[in-house]
């Protein structure tokens, strides 16, 4: 296999579909490897119950928060790569683009393709629509729940139907197959085993405290990492400002 910069590959896809098909395909590629990378570093941390015991004694509230922003920024890219080619003079980075700048006169198996992916992906619109763009109503204040079931199978799937557009271009135009790999989950696991060290090591410590060994369990190695974590220092707090006026009557 040979490898190819960036750059290379940016060039050797304008060659072979022209400037704006090759650029929105290398960038449409770009984005489904972040999106898929993204979901590869949830399912590695949080796609077991042993695993989120981990986190969870390592720091649970961190940890919940990645896991809502991981989640939305996978849902959210499902939705990008799924919507419509634009509307007017707005163009949009997606499989529907590439239908649209494909000069091929039989592209009727592509078109299927934008189609399933569409499909797959409309249980995350219902996200965007109702949570992540916006603050629906109904659905913050609990009067009504608008939130398709998001699956770890559902989300699977349509990440695998948008690379199934990319991939029947890669056949038809390169001639090639074009795979899926999992690129997120290293660092993630590589990240978990630091942890599962830490907390071994954390705990042998209590045990040499509690057996009575003369030992601090105040580390200063750590201090470089609690610097610069005041709040009073993070945010600025202007006390002069002045109230507005009350409204006349």
């Amino acid at each position: 296999m040979t490898h190819r910069t960036a750059a290379e590959t940016l060039a050797n896809d304008i060659a072979v579909l022209g400037n704006d098909y090759g650029l929105a395909f290398y960038h449409c590629c770009q984005e489904l490897w972040r999106v898929s990378s993204s979901w590869d570093r949830y399912e590695a941390l949080f796609g077991s119950q042993e695993r989120v015991n981990l986190l969870n004694e390592s720091g649970g509230s961190f940890w919940h928060a990645i896991q809502g922003v991981l989640l939305e920024h996978v849902l959210l890219g499902i939705c990008r790569l799924s919507d419509t080619a634009g509307t007017g003079q707005r163009r949009n980075l997606s499989v529907w683009t590439l239908v649209e700048l494909d000069p091929l006169r039989y592209k009727g198996r592509l078109k299927q393709r934008a189609e399933t992916a569409s499909r797959r992906a409309s249980f995350a619109r219902t996200w965007r629509d109702k949570r992540i763009a916006h603050n629906d109503l109904e659905q913050s204040t609990g009067v009504a729940n608008k939130l398709v079931s998001a699956t770890g199978r559902k989300i699977t799937k349509a990440i695998l139907s948008i690379h199934e557009v990319l991939r029947w271009i890669s056949a038809k135009h390169f001639g090639s197959d074009m795979g899926l790999l999992e690129m997120g989950d290293i660092d993630a696991i590589e990240l978990m085993t630091y942890i599962d060290d830490g907390l071994r090591y954390r705990a042998l410590r209590e045990a040499e405290y509690n057996s009575g060994t003369p030992i601090s369990r105040y580390d200063n190695s750590y201090d470089w990492i609690r610097t610069g974590t005041n709040p009073s220092e993070r945010y600025a707090f202007d006390f002069d400002l002045k109230l507005p006026k009350p409204r006349r009557r």
